[in-house]
C-alpha cells in the first residue's frame, strides 16, 4: 500500500493536511503535534498522559481544515495507592 491509501488502494485525498491537538488540564501530550494523516496512510494517534498526583479533567480538542473539528474528555482520578512506595 502507498502513502494515503487504505487496505482497498482507495487513495484518502483529504489525508494530506495537519491534524493539530489542543490540550487543557492535567495531562501532556506524547507524540507528534501536529501530524499529517498522509504519512501514515490516513491515520495518526498520540498518547495521553496524566500528571502525576493530579486530579481533574483533561479536554482535548482535534483540528483539521478539511475534516472539521471535534473533542473529547478525560476524567482522571487520583490514585488510591500514592505515597505507598515512601513507606515500603
Amino acid at each position: 500500500m502507498g502513502m494515503g491509501e487504505n487496505c482497498f488502494t482507495r487513495r484518502r485525498f483529504i489525508a494530506n493536511c495537519a491534524i493539530t491537538l489542543t490540550l487543557h488540564g492535567p495531562g501532556m501530550l506524547v507524540g507528534d503535534n501536529p501530524f499529517v494523516l498522509d504519512a501514515n496512510g490516513g491515520v495518526g494517534a498520540v498518547y495521553v498522559k496524566s500528571k502525576r498526583e493530579s486530579a481533574g479533567t483533561i479536554r482535548i480538542a482535534v483540528s483539521h481544515p478539511s475534516l472539521g473539528n471535534a473533542s473529547a474528555e478525560i476524567v482522571v482520578w487520583p490514585s488510591p495507592y500514592r505515597n505507598q512506595s515512601a513507606h515500603a
